[in-house]
């Protein structure tokens, strides 16, 4: 009601105005509720019927709403305004046209006639335009009868849609009623209902058509569906003349209220295989599940089955569980993994096969770290992993790691225990640890916090522990148990000017280790550097790191080798430039490290980054690597990323993507990328693409798989292929050199 009066308030200022002036203008008082009105011809206000009237290119405008029409009328006593001819409503990013409008301004809701209104969704790239007879609107929907929408913002559309009814949710979805699809004045086909989502996760798919050797021409096509929020979905009905019927369900869902929740999505997918008169199968799940206001779990599995040729079908199987849960006292943890891949090898006349375990990977793990009373924590770590792989040794892995900690103003106190089975695996060619069981327990530390002089903070820590510790290795194969202490003195982050342009740093250790048995270490480790900045945008370091111990060490598992060296580093940063050389030697190996150089140039429509290495001892280059990006528009441009083994003349990785345009309408793409480490092209796909303005033609044909690809896509909508191995990455698509450049292993896509 008090918003009601805020508007009346502002209407009795422009009947003011009436009495004033022919031409009357009339501005509210600086409220964020009051209205502005500018009328041409001018106003007449009816006191009986408590409205006002005006003429002659009227404009309104209401917090973020904007009227214009030839004629309103405002109902003060209700805050509903009429508007007559030529109408034009703004209101935020959305813009519509009509004959005539009723609006209520409080409840922001109205009806049309004769209308057309652009919106504009989160992941639309073009407006969506919405022509209709009716329409009415509130804050969160539109509802049009007889009415048409397309993308195609050309006075007679490439494309429309036509329904007999059409209800925009917005930022979700629409719902079309007896639409039909067409091409310029050509209807193509009639569908009794139609749903085009607005978010990325449910899609809209025009039919696509393709060929592919194992399955010959196919057609794919995808219906969604969408009952409320909570319950959405798409089928997939397709057809492969090799196969027969494909068919396939996606659903997603939102379940319970909180704190009992659910969200999650499942899918299945059924594909025939007449070879063998058998069915190829795909389902996946991933469920995510809230118990309380503190626990939550997660599952998801897969499980597929295919044939790789008509004499050989793999399974390949994966489940993830992980439970959680969090509260102000602390956090847990737990998850379990398991996956499997078999190849069966199948003889011709359709007997049994035998089978072939390509890989079996387990893993279990427990997590928690738990506030106590008193103000002690708690943390346990246990994990346990079994893992085989075709022609290599089972690998197992079982360790634990606890303890219980409490801070006092001057020290801390823990008390933990460890356990650990089996070392972690070592890199191809390198020699395994001699350990192959080791347990700490039980172990008493006591360590310092921040220790002060003179009210000042020094980077000095001290710890001291006592334990029994217990090792089986190649020289005690039985085991060896001994009780030690030791006395650890850490130095940290101290930081010193020399000069304006020159800084040392330092840092080190030094740990004193006596043992039951009257062995004893004495281990050090320290380091320290100088940085030399001659330029505001260059610096270079200079950095010696030592380490040595004395002493008799009785155990394979624990200490530290003796190692010195000196690394050196240049750097140089600009606007779009960054350069890095760096390297270092051994003092007790004679050996150098490998000396590196990183390269990266960035501008506004090129980018470019490369690293090489090469390595002194042999006087050999080892490794480059790069990426090259180019985009001049949309339509061209070129990315080129690859890793190549200067050593063994051997190319790791090469990825190329290339677009160009063929003419005003047409444009050559191709996707190459190959993995040397198994010599394999993983993809190679090259395609022919014909631009038609808000659609466009796609014909490609994809090498390693033998596919060819006929797409017909709406540009301005959302839209995603699920194509199987479709998930490979580009060197280009990742950020950084260091893991781009590393062998990938392929994601897992889904058939459909």
């Amino acid at each position: 009601m008090g918003g009601r009066h805020r508007t009346t308030l502002g209407y009795l200022v422009l009947v003011t105005a009436l009495v004033l002036g022919s031409r009357l203008t009339a501005r509210a008082a600086p409220d964020p509720d009051a209205v502005h009105l500018v009328a041409e011809k001018g106003l007449r206000f009816e006191a009986d019927a408590q409205l006002l009237v005006a003429e002659g290119n009227v404009r309104l405008t209401y917090r973020d709403l904007t009227l214009e029409a030839d004629t309103l009328r405002v109902d003060l006593e209700y805050d509903v305004v009429r508007a007559e001819g030529h109408v034009r409503y703004r209101k935020g990013s959305d813009r519509l046209e009509a004959r005539s409008v009723v609006y209520d301004l409080k409840q922001e809701a109205g009806t049309f006639l004769d209308v057309t209104t652009t919106y504009q969704g989160k992941d639309l790239k073009d407006d969506l335009l919405v022509v209709g007879s009716f329409m009415e609107s509130s804050k969160s929907m539109l509802r049009l009868v007889d009415s048409n929408l397309t993308t195609c913002n050309l006075a007679q559309p490439h494309y429309h849609l036509e329904a007999r009814e059409i209800t925009v949710y917005l930022d979700d979805r629409l719902e079309a009623r007896q639409v039909s699809y067409f091409e310029g004045r050509t209807r193509l086909f009639t569908l009794p209902y139609l749903i085009v989502p607005l978010k990325k996760e449910n899609q809209f798919e025009l039919p696509r058509l393709g060929y592919s050797q194992t399955d010959g021409w196919f057609v794919k096509t995808t219906y969604n569906y969408y009952r409320n929020p909570a319950a959405y979905g798409a089928y997939f009905l397709d057809w492969y003349q090799k196969k027969g019927l494909g068919l396939g369900l996606k659903h997603n869902y939102l379940a319970g209220d909180r704190p009992w929740d659910a969200a999650g999505w499942w899918y299945l997918y059924l594909k025939g295989y007449r070879d063998r008169n058998d069915e190829e199968v795909f389902w996946g799940v991933d469920h995510r599940q809230q118990f309380g206001p503190a626990w939550k779990g997660t599952l998801r599995g897969s499980h597929e089955e295919k044939y790789l040729s008509s004499l050989q079908k793999q399974e390949a199987a994966g489940t993830y569980l992980q439970l959680t849960q969090q509260s102000p006292a602390g956090l847990t943890d737990l998850s379990a993994s398991y996956r499997l891949t078999v190849t069966e090898t199948l003889p011709p006349d359709g007997g049994a096969g035998t089978s072939q375990l390509d890989l079996r990977n387990i893993r279990l793990s427990f997590n928690t770290a738990q506030r106590l009373p008193n103000d002690w924590d708690w943390r346990f770590a246990a994990s346990a992993t079994r893992f085989h792989q075709i022609d290599k040794t089972p690998y197992d892995n079982l360790g634990y790691q606890t303890q219980i900690a409490r801070a006092f103003p001057d020290f801390t106190v823990r008390l933990s225990a460890q356990q650990q089975f089996t070392p972690p695996p070592v890199v191809e060619g390198e020699t395994p640890p001699p350990w192959n069981r080791y347990t700490r327990f039980p172990e008493l530390a006591l360590e310092t916090r921040t220790l002060t002089h003179r009210g000042k903070p020094l980077p000095l820590f001290f710890t001291a522990t006592l334990s029994r510790y217990e090792e089986s290795s190649i020289y005690y194969p039985d085991g060896r148990a001994l009780s030690m202490g030791s006395l650890t003195g850490r130095l940290t982050g101290l930081s010193y000017p020399l000069a304006s342009r020159l800084t040392a740093t330092l840092n080190g250790s030094s740990t004193a280790t006596y043992y039951q048995n009257g062995d004893y270490t004495l281990g050090a480790t320290t380091g320290a550097g100088l940085t030399y900045r001659p330029l505001p945008r260059l610096s270079t370091t200079l950095r010696y790191n030592w380490q040595d111990r004395l002493g008799v060490n009785p155990f394979a598992s624990t200490g530290i080798s003796p190692a010195q060296s000196v690394t050196g580093n240049v750097n140089y940063v600009a606007a779009g430039l960054t350069a890095d050389f760096g390297t270092g030697y051994n003092l007790l190996t004679g050996q150098y490290q490998d000396l590196v150089g990183r390269l990266a140039i960035s501008r506004p429509r090129l980018s470019a980054s490369g690293m090489v290495s090469y390595d002194p001892n042999t006087g050999t280059w080892r490794r480059l690597s790069g990426i090259y990006s180019y985009q001049a528009s949309e339509t061209k441009f070129v990315k080129l990323g690859a890793a190549v083994n200067l050593g063994t003349s051997r190319v790791e990785r090469l990825d190329a993507q290339a677009a160009t345009p063929l003419g005003d309408l047409w444009r050559a793409e191709v996707t190459l990328s190959y993995d040397g480490w198994s010599n394999r092209l993983l993809r190679g796909e090259v395609a022919l693409v014909r631009d038609l303005h808000c659609r466009e033609l796609r014909l490609s044909y994809d090498e390693p798989r033998r596919e060819v690809w006929l797409e017909w896509r709406i540009k301005a909508l959302p839209s995603q292929l699920f194509r199987l191995g479709a998930g490979e990455r580009l060197l280009f698509d990742t950020q950084s050199l260091g893991g781009l450049l590393s062998p990938e292993s392929a994601t897992p896509g889904v058939p459909r």
